[in-house]
C-alpha cells in the first residue's frame, strides 16, 4: 500500500455517537469524515473543541481507527459522506475523495478512492488494491440523495455559512454589464438555457469568481451588454466588480425585466451546503421561482430546503429537506444505472450463474469480477452462430438469458 493509504490505514477518525462526524472541508460535493494521523492527535483535537462537538448534540465524541480504507470509505458512504479530510491540515495533508468508474455512474456506493496530495491527483485505491487511474477513468460519486441529507441538516436557520440574515450579497455587474451563468452544480442540466444570474455572500467570493471562472472559463457563461456598454466580452470582464445587493427580493423583480427566462444562483462555486437557486419564472408551477402575485414571496432551493426570499437579505424556512423534484441535483440519486457485459462476450448460451451465490451487497466492481472469472469470454460471432443454430434456435428465446450489466458509456 502507498504512503498516503498507510497513513490513512493508521489514521483515527472522530465519531459522535456510532457516527461518524461530518465536516465541511474543501470537497464540494458533500460532507467529509475527519481524520488525524494517530489516536493521540485526534483525542487532542476533542479536547480542544469539546463544547463546538457538545454544541452539535449528536452524542458523545470519540475516535475510532481507520482500520481498512476501502472499507472505511464504505462505511462513510453509508452514512452521507463523500470524502475524507484531515481535522487539521498541517497534521494530515492529505484528502480523499469517494469515486466510482465510469461505467459504474450512479452506483449506489463508491468502489474508488481517490488521493490527492502535494502532487495533486495521485493514486487510487480499489478494492483489488492500488491503481494508477486516470482522472478521466472514473467519475465523482454523486448520490446526493444520501449525501445531502447530511448537509441539509446543517442550514435549517440559515441558507449560507459564514453569513447572517440580513447581511449583504454581492453581484458581479457594472452599470452596462450583467453576468449570466451557465454551470450551477445545484441546478446541473436542469439550469435554464439563458444561464442564471449570480450572486455571492461575501465580496472575496464574488471577485473570485470574476478571476478564475470568467476570466479563465470555458465559454459556458454569457456577458449581457447594454447599448452604451464596453466593446466586447473581454472589456466587459475586465468592467466587472462586486457590487453590494441589499435587497436581493428587490433585486431579482428587477432582473425578471431583462431576462425572465432566467434562473439566479447564490455561490455557484461553493459548497452544496453553503449554496442555492432560483428561478425567475414559472410562478406557481414551479416549486422554486417568483410568484405570479408580486406580494408574495420568491422561493429558493437549497439542501437544506425551500426558502421564501423576504425583503432585506431575510430568508424564512418553508419546507425542510423535500423529496427531489425533479428540476435540480438536489436529493437526486443521479439516474439508473442498469449495465450490460462488453461486447464480445455479450451473448452466451450457459452463463453459469445458478451456481453462484449473489450477496445483497454485490457492487458494480464485484459483479465485473464475477463475470470476468465465470464467463469463458465466448466472442460475439461464435456465440451468435451458436444461437442461430439447431432445432430450438434459442435466440428466439429471449427468456433463456440474464442481463448482467449495462455500459453507461456504451450504452450496450
Amino acid at each position: 500500500m502507498s504512503g498516503q493509504f498507510d497513513k490513512l490505514c493508521n489514521a483515527y477518525a472522530i465519531t459522535l455517537g456510532e457516527r461518524l462526524m461530518p465536516g465541511a472541508g474543501v470537497y464540494g460535493v458533500g460532507a467529509v469524515a475527519v481524520v488525524m494521523p494517530h489516536e493521540h492527535a485526534a483525542r487532542a483535537w476533542l479536547d480542544e473543541f469539546a463544547d463546538a462537538v457538545a454544541s452539535l448534540d449528536r452524542g458523545p465524541g470519540d475516535v475510532v481507527p481507520v482500520g481498512d480504507p476501502w472499507k472505511f470509505m464504505r462505511r462513510a458512504a453509508g452514512e452521507g459522506l463523500a470524502g475524507i479530510e484531515g481535522a487539521n491540515v498541517e497534521a494530515f495533508t492529505e484528502r480523499f475523495m469517494f469515486m466510482v468508474r465510469v461505467e459504474e455512474a450512479g452506483a449506489t456506493l463508491p468502489t474508488v478512492l481517490a488521493s490527492i496530495t502535494e502532487k495533486g491527483w495521485d493514486t487510487c485505491l480499489t478494492r483489488t488494491g492500488i491503481k494508477e487511474l486516470d482522472h478521466a477513468e472514473v467519475l465523482h460519486w454523486q448520490r446526493f440523495d444520501i449525501l445531502d441529507q447530511v448537509t441539509g441538516q446543517w442550514g435549517q436557520r440559515c441558507p449560507f455559512r459564514v453569513w447572517e440574515q440580513g447581511e449583504r450579497l454581492y453581484e458581479l455587474g457594472s452599470d452596462d454589464v450583467v453576468v449570466l451563468v451557465g454551470n450551477v452544480p445545484l441546478l446541473g442540466d436542469w439550469n435554464s438555457t439563458e444561464g442564471a444570474f449570480a450572486f455571492f455572500t461575501s465580496e472575496d467570493d464574488a471577485s473570485h469568481f470574476r478571476d478564475h471562472h470568467l476570466c479563465q472559463g470555458r465559454g459556458e457563461n454569457r456577458i449581457m451588454i447594454g447599448p452604451n456598454g464596453p466593446d466586447g466580452p473581454r472589456h466587459a470582464i475586465a468592467e466587472l466588480t462586486a457590487r453590494p445587493v441589499l435587497d436581493l427580493r428587490a433585486r431579482l423583480e428587477e432582473l425578471s425585466q431583462i431576462n425572465p427566462l432566467a434562473a439566479w444562483c447564490v455561490n455557484p462555486d461553493g459548497h452544496r451546503e453553503n449554496s442555492a437557486y432560483g428561478r425567475l419564472l414559472y410562478g406557481g408551477q414551479h416549486p422554486v421561482g417568483l410568484p405570479d402575485d408580486s406580494a408574495e414571496a420568491p422561493w429558493m432551493a437549497a439542501v437544506s430546503g425551500i426558502w421564501k426570499v423576504m425583503p432585506g437579505n431575510r430568508f424564512e424556512l418553508d419546507e425542510s429537506m423535500p423529496a427531489w423534484t425533479g428540476r435540480d441535483t438536489i436529493r437526486w440519486s443521479g439516474g439508473q444505472s442498469l449495465q450490460l457485459l462488453p461486447l464480445d462476450r455479450s451473448f452466451v448460451l450457459d452463463p453459469g450463474l445458478d451456481s453462484v451465490e449473489l450477496d445483497d451487497d454485490l457492487t458494480e466492481s464485484d459483479a465485473e469480477e464475477l463475470v470476468a472469472a465465470h464467463l469463458d469470454a465466448t466472442g460475439l460471432e461464435e456465440s451468435w452462430e451458436q444461437l442461430g443454430a439447431g432445432e430450438n434456435r434459442a435466440g428466439d428465446h429471449l427468456d433463456l438469458f440474464h442481463i448482467v450489466c449495462w455500459d453507461s458509456v456504451t450504452s450496450v
